[in-house]
Order: C-alpha cells, then sequence, then structure tokens
C-alpha cells in the first residue's frame, strides 16, 4: 500500500511545512514537537528548517544541512499525509488503512465517512 507521492513541499513560518499531494490534497504540517527529538535537532533554527527539499521519488521529504546522510533529519509521505487529519478522522483512515489493501478505496471509504473532514484541524 503506498500514499500519495508529494509533488510540492514549501517552507513556512514557524517550522511548519506545506505539503502538496499527487492527489490535490494539502496541508500544514507543524514541526515544533518534533525538533525536541535529537535526529530533528539540525534543524531547530528557521534557516535551517527552511531547507527542505523533496526526494526524487515524491515520498519523502529531507533536510539538506551540513549532517552526516545517515543523521539526516526527513519525514516520510505517510505520515506528512496523516498530519493532516483531525485526530478523529486520523484514527478512523489508520484502521481503515490497516484492513484495506488498495489505498484507493481505502480513500473513497474514508471520504463517504467524513464528507466534510478538515485537513488542518
Amino acid at each position: 500500500m503506498k500514499f500519495p507521492r508529494i509533488v510540492s513541499v514549501e517552507p513556512l513560518p514557524n517550522f511548519r511545512l506545506r505539503v502538496v499531494f499527487e492527489d490535490t490534497a494539502t496541508t500544514i504540517v507543524d514541526f515544533t514537537h518534533e525538533l525536541e527529538s535529537p535526529i530533528m535537532h539540525s534543524i531547530a533554527e528557521a534557516q535551517s528548517f527552511a531547507r527542505v527539499r523533496l526526494t526524487d521519488d515524491g515520498y519523502s521529504v529531507y533536510w539538506d544541512v551540513n549532517v552526516p546522510a545517515l543523521e539526516r533529519p526527513d519525514a516520510a509521505s505517510d505520515w506528512l499525509y496523516l498530519q493532516g487529519f483531525s485526530a478523529e478522522a486520523r484514527l478512523y483512515y489508520e484502521n481503515l488503512l490497516e484492513n484495506t489493501a488498495e489505498w484507493e478505496q481505502a480513500t473513497r471509504t474514508f471520504r463517504q465517512h467524513f464528507p466534510h473532514f478538515d485537513r488542518n484541524s
């Protein structure tokens, strides 16, 4: 099962990213709490955080900072995609994905149950 590819990523003020996916979903992800993690420490300054890049395959983003490759901060498209859902919708969707082999079917079922969900609440 694959999540949609990321088509663009844009750093925003206050350690947030605007992420646009191939299915046209757009979400704002707040990294404030993730910056407390040791691997994310290298992007805890605004200048470093702004160096976010999209991988060639579109399934993750990374930060182009001066650290060894194995220590380079990154975030996968599935995690970024799920961050856009409200807490209730995210739990429902994660459970649905565990029981659905195809992402497209999971998305259709999800949208039937949450037709007016707010991806940024």
